[in-house]
């Protein structure tokens, strides 16, 4: 649920922690362009036209269980031990991606937005958006500068048996044209229609300091938001963890 921006914070700041096995960093250190462009990867399925149910393994309305990487493991067994250890950091960076958006559906949208009482629906959908391009805004400017290219260097090959190459190659020159030095975000053009607004009235309203914080933050405070991070940071830490120990 996250946006890529943010997916692309934690998996650098995964890839730096201490607490990450010396085999782990340094198999994703010798391939760390196709471990972050795996950790983005799976937000490209509308280039091949996929539900997002194809390429996350999991949907809003039934639970979440097992993990919905744990399902793609099960589902496409060659993603368990690939040979190629540029493929092997790929899969690595999608296994991260999908734990970190089941912690955050788990923990923060369906408690925090879904089953809440404060506003309506819409207006707590509405919200959620002004926080996922908070933290989008925040982790986009936080991007390490030397890395920024490394997206666009990556060479993914035809791993995803889900997801074609072409629409691989699509979401990372997509990604790569925000990210570099001259890039400029398409996170509005891309929220706004999810709900309903002009990008330009998304962005007046997240401008509206007071709207925010009556609408949003008196609801889903900043420290919240912290504690639901830092555990999500954890979890999908361990997962990847798992995945490079097996």
């Amino acid at each position: 649920m996250p946006t890529p921006f943010t997916h692309l914070h934690y998996a650098q700041r995964v890839w730096r922690d201490p607490a990450l096995p010396a085999h782990a960093r340094a198999l994703l250190t010798a391939h760390l362009s196709e471990y972050l462009l795996g950790s983005v990867v799976a937000d490209g399925q509308g280039g091949a036209g996929l539900p997002r149910e194809a390429t996350h393994f999991y949907t809003y309305d039934r639970p979440i269980e097992p993990m919905p990487w744990e399902i793609m493991l099960a589902r496409y067994p060659m993603l368990q031990h690939p040979t190629d250890p540029a493929a092997r950091a790929y899969i690595a960076g999608y296994v991260f991606h999908l734990a970190m958006d089941a912690h955050w559906t788990l923990y923060m949208t369906a408690p925090e937005f879904g089953r809440a009482t404060w506003g309506d629906r819409d207006r707590r959908f509405l919200m959620l958006h002004v926080l996922l391009i908070h933290m989008d805004e925040r982790d986009r400017d936080a991007l390490d500068p030397a890395l920024a290219g490394a997206i666009g260097a990556a060479v993914p090959g035809d791993w995803l048996p889900f997801l074609s190459l072409e629409a691989v190659r699509l979401w990372q020159t997509l990604i790569h044209d925000q990210i570099k030095p001259d890039g400029a975000s398409l996170t509005y053009a891309v929220m706004a229609p999810r709900v309903g607004m002009t990008p330009s009235d998304l962005a007046a309203l997240i401008g509206d300091a007071e709207r925010v914080e009556r609408h949003l933050w008196t609801h889903v405070p900043r420290a919240l938001l912290a504690d639901r991070e830092t555990a999500m940071f954890a979890f999908a830490r361990a997962a990847l963890i798992g995945y490079l120990s097996e």
